[in-house]
């Protein structure tokens, strides 16, 4: 299997994931992980880290290995709204390309459009590394490393 044309595959097809900070206490420390929270709405999710794997991959025969299932976070990490920006009332999007390995965890982080603020593209990719996800599954019911894009939101608005 080739991961190249598999993470390539599933940056087409996987949506854009957010999060959305809201106005709470502001924070320059970037050297403790965020506090996790558990999600528990990913219903009909399934985790191919735990099933048997499938003998063969396409019943056609042609042995192309399809992504059945996106990445899904299953654990949000919200990180602190930097200090500089919360008091200078800097709102903002920060669109990244992640990589999640076929463990679930974020392994890369790459910002792909800035939210026009070092600290607060800073503090969204402190707070994604430390997301957690049910990994993306192949049609053969293995996990798989991939690449997607994450937006995550910086904002005063409580929606």
């Amino acid at each position: 299997m080739n991961r190249v044309a598999v993470s390539i595959l599933a940056l087409s097809v996987v949506a854009h994931l957010g999060c959305r900070t809201r106005i709470g206490d502001c924070s320059e420390d970037l050297s403790s992980p965020p506090l996790l929270t558990p999600l528990t709405d990913h219903a009909g999710a399934r985790d191919c880290r735990t099933g048997s794997p499938s003998a063969s991959p396409d019943p056609s025969g042609t042995d192309k290995v399809l992504i059945t299932q996106a990445p899904i976070v299953i654990a949000e990490a919200k990180g602190a709204y930097p200090c500089e920006a919360f008091r200078s009332g800097k709102e903002g999007k920060v669109v990244m390309r992640l990589t999640v390995d076929e463990h679930g965890d974020v392994a890369d982080v790459v910002v792909v459009r800035s939210a026009g603020s070092v600290s607060l593209d800073e503090a969204a990719v402190h707070a994604t590394r430390y997301r957690k996800f049910l990994p993306a599954c192949t049609n053969l019911d293995r996990p798989v490393a991939v690449k997607i894009i994450y937006t995550y939101v910086f904002s005063f608005a409580a929606r």
